[in-house]
């Protein structure tokens, strides 16, 4: 297999799919520059995925909310006018679809979110590689590993949001969510493991290996080690990101 490391950006692109270590050895030694690369697709997707996905969203939310108020801890509590009043606002909502005041909210929130998820990976990265003793490792290469990592992230928001597009529906069980789903999303919407489970996708198994591969790259430490770090890392954020969830189903009494 070669080892030439790739100089143009199509290369890079090509060589991240046979010959990631190469590829991300090309990007660091220009890392002030190729993480506009991402970023711009980052924009892309979340342009295109928003726009198209937004309405069914809007729809879907209305359908949780209706269920938070008709079974949730609260709903014997409510007074039955009160309670039809909320019903009648959250189907008035979701006739009405997303607006574009929530368009633009969306679209800026996911970019801003996305973009601190790269830092923080960096950030990560770069710290676990000095702690380890690398003498290669940067901040700003591990902040383009984290960025070129997400590509396979954004890829899957496309097939989802083409998916919508053709089909007029939402894929609703992503990754192994399926296992564990009831066909009552606004009940499996609540249940921990259901949203855990819907994280473990192929774009996520993409997406490891090129934090693993990137990582090692960046600091010339074997990528086994490497490995048992990124998954762990993930593990712990994946976890870190139910808090909100419990603390929810604790709330409405789901």
């Amino acid at each position: 297999m070669s080892t030439q490391i790739p100089e143009t950006l199509p290369a890079i692109l090509l060589a991240l799919v046979d010959r990631p270590g190469e590829a991300f050895r090309a990007i660091a030694a220009r890392a002030r520059r190729l993480w506009l690369v991402p970023f711009a697709f980052l924009v892309v997707v979340m342009l295109a995925s928003t726009f198209i996905t937004a309405d069914h969203y809007a729809r879907l939310q209305a359908e949780i909310s209706r269920y938070w108020i008709e079974h949730g801890r609260f709903a014997e509590q409510m007074p039955p006018d009160a309670r039809e009043q909320a019903l009648e606002q959250i189907e008035r909502q979701a006739e009405r679809g997303a607006s574009s005041s929530l368009l633009a909210l969306s679209i800026g929130g996911g970019v801003v979110g996305t973009v601190l998820g790269w830092l923080i990976w960096g950030a990560v990265l770069h710290y676990a590689a000095t702690l380890q003793g690398s003498e290669t490792s940067r901040f700003d290469a591990m902040f383009n590993v984290a960025a070129w990592a997400w590509i396979p992230h954004g890829l899957g928001q496309l097939v989802k949001a083409g998916f919508t597009l053709f089909s007029g529906r939402l894929p609703l069980y992503d990754g192994l969510s399926f296992l564990v789903a009831t066909g009552n999303y606004p009940l499996d919407s609540m249940n921990p493991l259901f949203q855990f489970l819907s994280g473990l996708t192929l774009w996520q198994l993409a997406s490891w290996w090129l934090l693993v591969a990137g990582a090692s790259a960046v600091s010339g430490q074997s990528r086994r080690r490497w490995a048992g770090l990124v998954l762990g890392v993930w593990l712990l954020f994946a976890l870190l990101k139910l808090v909100p969830l419990l603390v929810q189903r604790r709330f409405m009494g789901i």
